[in-house]
């Protein structure tokens, strides 16, 4: 037994080794750049702000935070950091208008005061073990000034939510489509779930949770480092795909969208402009008096569907229709009426809708 958990810790060490180290590595290469900007201080801040949580996860899996006294305000420090650093990236990816001013040091005025309390409380008040994960925490007052840092971290994340779907407007067959889109959001993901395991450590008093916690943390370093390889011009991506959305939504803007889609009722549901086979996105949208570029943008972001499928939905609502009154009628009668132009693909979006064949349908009814 006494092995089994030697290997375990053994492992985990090695995990977060490896994010401490890797950590380190990119920090260090956003300072010997060419050209630095503050783009890449802020980045070096995020990178050095990983070292500094794997390095006290280190020291405590090591059981050495007693001997290193100071080095618990590393803790602190990455806590109360990792909010600012990440909220204003993301300010930088999504608006090319962003710019570092003055005023977005006073996101870092937390950083500063907490730094200056944990110092004060390492020196002036004796180590004594904590009700909460003894050893991860250096007094009780480290524990509350770390756990002021933890609810940082949710508001800038709750901010960061926020910035992403007032400026990206990420649809699902946006992240379906778009690597950068990805790889933020499950960064954004990850972060979530490393604050949840970590109130799950305070709240049930299980060093698994806080396990958990760093192996996820290490595990998301060691990504980001693979990623820098597959993408090395990431962050200029990230900035073209967002860019690329803002693009597409501002198709739409200053548009009476509920007008649009009263129309498109319209003409789909009185006129049954589905009927006509050779009906296209640009014929429909001259119909609307709007572009082809518009009424894409629409049927993806207000009804969230392509245009084939939405059409091929009205098809297959009339076709259920004369499948159960006409009786008589083939069925590639009927496929032909509605507007397909074959009878595999009728069936093909019959399925896909109804989850029943043509047949099974006129049986069932």
């Amino acid at each position: 037994m006494h092995q089994n958990i030697n290997i375990y810790e053994l492992f985990v060490m090695g995990i977060t080794l490896h994010g401490f180290f890797l950590a380190g590595l990119m920090a260090i290469g956003q300072l010997i750049v060419n050209h630095k900007s503050i783009k890449n201080i802020l980045f070096f801040g995020l990178f050095l702000n990983f070292t500094f949580f794997e390095l006290h996860t280190l020291l405590y899996q090591s059981q050495l935070l007693g001997h290193y006294i100071l080095l618990n305000s590393l803790l602190v420090i990455a806590v109360y950091s990792l909010g600012p650093l990440f909220y204003l990236l993301v300010r930088f990816v999504l608006q090319n208008s962003f710019y570092f001013k003055a005023v977005h040091l006073f996101h870092f005025l937390p950083v500063s005061l907490a730094f200056i309390s944990t110092i004060f409380v390492l020196i002036f008040f004796p180590d004594k073990p904590t009700n909460i994960m003894p050893g991860f925490f250096y007094n009780q007052a480290h524990l509350y000034i770390t756990s002021g840092g933890s609810i940082s971290v949710l508001c800038y994340q709750i901010a960061i939510w926020k910035n992403i779907q007032t400026e990206l407007i990420w649809e699902p067959d946006v992240i379906k489509k778009e690597p950068v889109a990805q790889a933020i959001l499950g960064f954004f993901i990850i972060l979530f779930l490393v604050q949840f395991f970590d109130i799950l450590a305070v709240i049930f008093d299980k060093t698994i949770f806080i396990t958990l916690s760093s192996v996820l943390f290490s595990l998301t370093i060691i990504l980001l480092f693979l990623i820098s390889f597959k993408y090395p011009n990431f962050y200029q991506t990230a900035q073209l795909a967002a860019q690329n959305q803002k693009t597409r939504r501002s198709y739409l803007q200053g548009m009476d969208l509920d007008q649009i889609e009263t129309n498109l009722k319209t003409l789909m549901i009185q006129n049954e402009m589905f009927l006509d086979e050779n009906l296209s996105l640009n014929h429909l949208a001259e119909c609307l008096n709007i572009s082809p570029h518009q009424l894409s943008q629409f049927l993806n972001t207000r009804l969230n569907k392509k245009f084939k499928m939405f059409v091929n939905e009205y098809r297959i609502a009339k076709s259920k229709e004369l499948l159960i009154h006409d009786k008589d009628v083939k069925i590639l009668a009927i496929a032909f009426d509605v507007g397909f132009k074959s009878k595999s693909t009728f069936n093909a979006s019959f399925l896909k809708i109804t989850g029943k064949t043509p047949s099974e349908y006129r049986n069932s009814n």
